[in-house]
């Protein structure tokens, strides 16, 4: 449980672009909803701003990266949980 404890405070204080800094923010900057209401695609972007937040304003390539991850999170880990 520490583990999820310490990515949740990580989480709490990463930048994702246009001066945003932590995923509750992000998620209602980006889709207006809390981060437990985001869909498969709208986290995967999200995530895609972790590694890349000048992505944030070249909307093709955030998407290309997305979908990506979206791809593999449903091939390999739809079942994962916090």
């Amino acid at each position: 449980m520490a583990g999820a404890s310490l990515l949740r405070y990580w989480l709490s204080k990463a930048y994702f672009g246009n001066g945003e800094f932590g995923l509750e923010v992000a998620a209602a900057s980006l889709f207006n909803k809390r981060v437990d209401a985001l869909d498969v695609d709208e986290a995967a972007k999200i995530a895609v701003l972790l590694r890349l937040p000048q992505l944030r304003d070249k909307p093709h390539r955030w998407t290309q990266r997305s979908y990506y991850i979206s791809e593999q999170y449903l091939a390999r880990g739809s079942d994962l949980e916090f």
